[in-house]
């Protein structure tokens, strides 16, 4: 994450010299430089996203510890932001131990995007998620894109319940997937 945010900073120096260098070049006003320097500025505030790293909010990536309640106190943190969002997603495996939704009803963020550099794994036992039909879940979301990463919905076991012919919970196996979108408009992803 620390490298990612130095490469923007370093990225946004070397714009911000660029637009100097060519101001004195080519106009040779102070004025003018001055003029672009704000308008830079005040855009690049304007456009900024502010960055929610889920392991802040107690997640671990050893696939063993439930992150459950730090992606959704991420996400609630997203949604509560004025501005765009991003939830980061770090390198590791990431147990997310019972069916999780992610409800955009109230969300004020003009977008949120889930970079996932990382894994997000169910749980080994099927039970945990039962009959919920969905493992993750994303209910009356907006612009919301998802990149990146492996959802590993561990479904071996109870597809190995339900081919042996034994009664196994209907667990989240229907169409289209253990991952659903409820939304108005399209996510990208």
């Amino acid at each position: 994450m620390h490298t990612y945010i130095h490469t923007c900073v370093y990225i946004y120096i070397s714009c911000l010299v660029s637009i100097i260098h060519i101001s004195l070049k080519n106009i040779g006003n102070m004025k003018n430089i001055v003029f672009l320097v704000i308008i830079a500025l005040v855009s690049s505030s304007a456009s900024s996203k502010v960055t929610y790293n889920v392991t802040s909010f107690g997640a671990k990536g050893d696939g063993n510890t439930d992150s459950t309640k730090a992606f959704l106190s991420a996400w609630s943190a997203a949604c509560n932001s004025t501005k765009s969002a991003v939830i980061y997603v770090p390198t590791g495996t990431f147990l997310l131990a019972t069916a999780i939704t992610f409800a955009g009803e109230r969300c004020q963020s003009s977008s949120i995007t889930i970079r996932i550099y990382g894994t997000l794994v169910a749980p080994f036992n099927y039970a945990a998620i039962a009959n919920s039909g969905d493992w993750i879940r994303f209910h009356r979301v907006n612009h919301v894109t998802i990149s990146g990463g492996t959802l590993d919905a561990r479904g071996g076991s109870l597809w190995s319940c339900k081919t042996s012919g034994k009664s196994c919970p209907s667990g989240a196996t229907f169409y289209p997937s253990n991952v659903s979108i409820d939304t108005y408009i399209p996510l990208t992803f």
